[in-house]
């Protein structure tokens, strides 16, 4: 699970299009959500996260696990990790992507790597290192 602070950052900034995703159902019960919410002030780059189901008290967003992206991708558009692999090599990545045989420089983990796509393709947003942009068409 990515949890540095540029995939928090972009989990935060997703939390307005993408709202709270369901908690994953497993065999022994339910794996809780994780929340964020930043530390201090509006410039600070610290983020404080904690497990909980139900949404805590206050100004939190979510953090998600890519269990729930891919399920909400899957549930949406019925996505594979071919169609995902195909919307790599077709995207015109400013900078390569990835999972990309060109190296690691646009994303530094899969849960970036598949909100972003979740973004692309259900919000027509792409991730501009500070905020989610509407993409050209």
């Amino acid at each position: 699970m990515d949890i540095s602070q540029t995939y928090i950052k972009m989990c935060e900034k997703a939390f307005p299009d993408i709202g709270e995703i369901e908690t994953i159902s497993v065999d022994f019960g339910y794996i809780p959500r994780l929340w964020a919410i930043k530390n201090g002030s509006r410039e600070a780059k610290q983020y404080n996260l904690f497990a909980q189901k139900a949404k805590p008290e206050g100004d939190f967003f979510q953090v998600y696990f890519r269990d729930q992206l891919q399920e909400m991708a899957d549930a949406d558009w019925r996505i594979s990790f071919c169609d995902l692999w195909d919307w790599i090599e077709n995207k015109q990545f400013s900078e390569p992507c990835w999972i990309s045989r060109e190296g690691c420089k646009l994303y530094s983990s899969v849960e970036q790597l598949w909100l972003a796509f979740v973004m692309s393709k259900k919000f027509n947003k792409q991730w501009d290192d500070e905020k989610w942009v509407t993409a050209h068409p």
